[in-house]
């Protein structure tokens, strides 16, 4: 989904995190975040859950984009 692919890199941006540090948080490889923020690799719930507390963003807004992109 580009639109959450989309909002999960500019909360990495607002948090000021490089790709790398974002990783490192993470403790995976930056190949991960790469791959998340381009869509090659869809996250799990719980993958999800754990992305969206390293970046301290709202998860419930992500779920907003997400049904709002499945009703389109």
């Amino acid at each position: 989904m580009e639109t959450l692919q989309q909002w999960l890199v500019q909360q990495r941006k607002q948090k000021n995190l490089t790709e790398r540090q974002l990783a490192r948080i993470l403790d995976r490889p930056v190949s991960y975040v790469q791959d998340i923020e381009q869509g090659q690799y869809i996250l799990g719930i719980v993958e999800f859950l754990e992305y969206c507390g390293a970046l301290d963003a709202d998860y419930m807004m992500a779920i907003e984009i997400i049904q709002n992109e499945l009703r389109k």
